[in-house]
């Protein structure tokens, strides 16, 4: 690579930089209107972007994991959730508590009333439970014929305690807590107009789903008429309206900060100049609009991965500036014109900006081929957003750099230049790496050993919850329901006959049951659940709720 101060002998490549300069020097009005235009057109792009942090966000239609879940939806409907669990504190009897019950009873029909996109609610008022009396089979639910006294209560209590179907479900195994399930009609990954809740109200946050479920959800529960009841909830619902908020603050938050370290940094180097300022905000602020612009046009979705946009898009755009402003800085203050300075800037250090640009693109690009689709798209919208940032550092900041008399500044003071500090600082650095560069491999070589036997205990792990910090409200409600009622992930298996009425077959369902019961060895398992354990419930309270007869009929006839 020839030395800075050769320009006399430009390559091909820097040469035609150089003329660019200079035409962009002469015609900069129609490059602000060009990039003025783009802005607009990306921001237009960028209004069209939705959040979305659910599962199937991060899989490629064609894997066959993801066609089976989309499969699932079409058979059983949206396998999104809310998960509410509720104690009453210094209540002897628990969830049971005759003033907590009614309570319980009115919380499940304002949830139905009033909680968007919800297809079902259930709880221990609602839920049908079927008794044996006599030599009848009674189905009752508890909010249409509450009893009127806690023993009564008590009594329906103690029988559904014994149905395993409630338990870990509805109930605490010790019995100290009880949950409400909401089952949506709705999944994240659904079409804008189906998760819109108020078609005249835009498709900002707040109006789409799970947000407004959720949102709906939290102000239901802290309702001054469920006092007295200790409220966790978690599942579906609050997990992605969570990421949601997360990534919608967050990245926002991030573009913040990350101007302002801009002009802190541009501050310091540049010791005030409006243009080390000025340049390297608006190279910035240009390449976040156009990326953003760009997903919207391609049909990406803001997640959890666009979080590290900003700062990433920040950090290369600032040193591509910092780079084109020292150079022209330098060559102002040596007597260049202000047409020549732009020139030569271009010639000298454009092409070794592009091509840092190129080699970073590429990077992120070879990630495009993952399976996970969040992860291939962050790759091309990050290796994208690179290459707008070069483009928007050599014309937004060049034509920034065009404004002003085209004159000689020779007695300008040399800004942008190191101050003697960290000249003796940057001269220091040298000499002794010169000097030690043996003891310097070493130690270096030792590091990267050292590296390598730590990177050897990585384990790969997928566990939503540590995305979240342990403060977080999500975090704190979700862990607390696991330690109670068991963890909140669930695997489905489906099972298809291949004759009507063939998931009735006694061999069908005693298959299942031995699957269920081999799944229940494992230590990582807390429930089960299939069409067995409804069978099996049915069969118990048909013979007087005897648990003996808490097993699967014996044939056929008495199964269907």
């Amino acid at each position: 690579m020839r030395p800075a101060d050769d320009t006399d002998n430009p390559g091909r490549i820097d040469r035609w930089f150089g003329q660019l300069g200079l035409w962009m020097y002469g015609h900069r009005l129609v490059v602000f209107a060009l990039v003025a235009a783009l802005l607009a057109g990306a921001v237009l792009c960028a209004a069209t972007i939705r959040t979305d942090n659910s599962f199937d966000a991060f899989f490629d239609a064609s894997d066959p994991s993801y066609n089976a879940y989309i499969r699932y939806q079409d058979d059983f409907g949206s396998d999104e959730i809310a998960y509410i669990l509720y104690r009453v504190p210094g209540a002897p009897n628990g969830p049971f508590d005759l003033e907590a019950m009614g309570k319980i009873a009115r919380l499940t029909e304002a949830l139905e009333d009033e909680v968007p996109f919800l297809r079902e609610v259930t709880s221990l008022t609602n839920v049908e439970f079927m008794q044996a009396e006599g030599d009848f089979l009674e189905i009752t639910e508890l909010g249409e014929d509450m009893p009127q006294d806690q023993q009564e209560l008590l009594l329906h209590g103690a029988a559904m305690k014994k149905k395993p179907i409630y338990t870990d479900a509805l109930i605490s195994r010790d019995g100290s807590h009880g949950a409400i399930i909401l089952e949506m009609a709705a999944t994240s990954s659904d079409p804008l107009d189906k998760i819109r809740l108020d078609p005249a109200a835009g498709d900002s946050l707040g109006n789409l789903y799970p947000q407004a479920s959720n949102d709906r959800i939290v102000d239901i529960l802290g309702r001054p008429e469920y006092q007295g009841i200790e409220f966790w909830w978690s599942g579906d619902v609050p997990l992605n309206a969570a990421y949601n908020q997360t990534v919608s603050e967050e990245s926002a938050l991030l573009t913040l900060l990350s101007i302002a370290l801009v002009a802190v940094i541009a501050m310091i180097c540049f010791r005030g100049q409006l243009l080390g300022l000025v340049g390297p905000l608006s190279v910035v602020l240009v390449a976040l609009v156009l990326t953003v612009g760009f997903m919207g046009l391609v049909g990406y979705k803001l997640g959890v991965l666009f979080l590290i946009a900003p700062t990433l898009l920040t950090a290369i755009g600032v040193a591509q500036s910092i780079h084109l402003i020292s150079e022209f800085n330098r060559l102002r203050a040596r007597g260049e014109l202000r047409r020549d300075a732009i020139r030569q800037t271009l010639e000298n250090v454009a092409l070794p900006c592009l091509l840092a640009a190129v080699t970073t693109a590429t990077g992120f690009l070879v990630m495009s081929g993952s399976k996970l689709r969040a992860l291939a798209e962050m790759a091309i919208y990050l290796g994208v957003g690179v290459m707008l940032t070069f483009v928007a550092s050599i014309t937004v900041m060049i034509c920034i750099m065009s404004l002003g008399r085209n004159a000689r500044a020779a007695g300008a003071p040399a800004r942008g230049e190191q101050a003697p500090g960290l000249q003796r600082l940057l001269t220091g650095l040298v000499a002794f790496n010169h000097r030690y560069r043996r003891a310097i491999l070493a130690v270096s070589a030792a590091v990267f050993a050292l590296a390598a036997v730590s990177a050897s205990t990585l384990q790969v792990s997928f566990n939503f919850l540590e995305d979240f910090k342990p403060h977080t409200q999500f975090r704190q409600h979700t862990d607390y329901v696991q330690d109670v009622m068991g963890g909140m992930l669930n695997v489905v298996f489906i099972y298809e006959a291949q004759e009507p009425e063939g998931a009735k077959s006694a061999a069908l369902l005693a298959h299942l049951e031995s699957l269920q019961a081999r799944a229940e060895e494992s230590p990582l398992v807390r429930k089960t659940y299939s069409i067995v354990d409804i069978i099996k419930d049915i069969n118990q309270s048909f013979h007087g709720d005897d648990p003996a007869y808490h097993r699967l009929p014996e044939d056929d006839e008495l199964i269907a």
